[in-house]
C-alpha cells in the first residue's frame, strides 16, 4: 500500500488513476524502450561508422595479404578487443609503415599482457622486463646497469 504522500506525488506528476508505479502507462516497458531509442540509434550509428572504417582498411595492402581477416578470426573465436588488437599486429607483422616484425610482435605482446592486467603501468613494467630478457638473449647489455 502506498503512503498518502507518495500517492500525492504520483497524482501530481503522473496519471491519477495509477495506484502502483508498475501499473502506470508512463512506466510501461514500451515507454521505457522508447526512451532508449536515441541510445540504440547511437549504437547503430557507431556500428555503421566502424563498418565504414573496416571497408576503408580493406583498401590497404597489409590487410589483404592473408586468407583470413583478423576480425573474422576474432569473431569466430569470441575474442575480446585487446586480443583482437594482438591478432591484428601478428597478422600484419612487418608489413606496415616500415614496422619491423619484432616491433609488431612486441605490440601484440603488450596487448595480450594488458588483456590480463587491465593496468597500463603494470603492462609497461612487464614489457620492460620482457625487453631486458630479449636483450639478454641477444647478448646486448644495458650501459647503465651492465645487465
Amino acid at each position: 500500500m502506498l503512503s498518502s504522500s507518495t500517492r500525492e506525488k504520483m497524482s501530481s506528476t503522473s496519471n491519477p488513476e495509477c495506484e502502483s508505479p508498475k501499473l502506470c502507462p508512463q512506466n510501461s516497458p514500451t515507454r521505457n524502450s522508447l526512451n532508449r531509442a536515441p541510445l540504440i540509434y547511437s549504437k547503430m550509428q557507431s556500428l555503421n561508422e566502424r563498418k565504414a572504417d573496416l571497408e576503408a582498411r580493406e583498401s590497404h595492402s597489409h590487410y589483404r595479404k592473408h586468407k583470413f581477416d583478423a576480425i573474422d578470426v576474432c569473431e569466430a573465436w569470441n575474442l575480446g578487443p585487446y586480443e583482437f588488437c594482438a591478432i591484428k599486429y601478428i597478422q600484419r607483422r612487418g608489413q606496415k609503415d616500415n614496422n619491423t616484425p619484432e616491433l609488431d610482435a612486441r605490440k601484440a605482446i603488450w596487448y595480450m599482457i594488458f588483456n590480463q592486467t587491465h593496468d597500463k603501468e603494470a603492462t609497461d613494467f612487464l614489457m620492460r622486463v620482457y625487453d631486458s630478457i630479449i636483450r639478454g638473449k641477444n647478448g646486448q647489455t644495458n650501459s647503465k646497469t651492465g645487465a
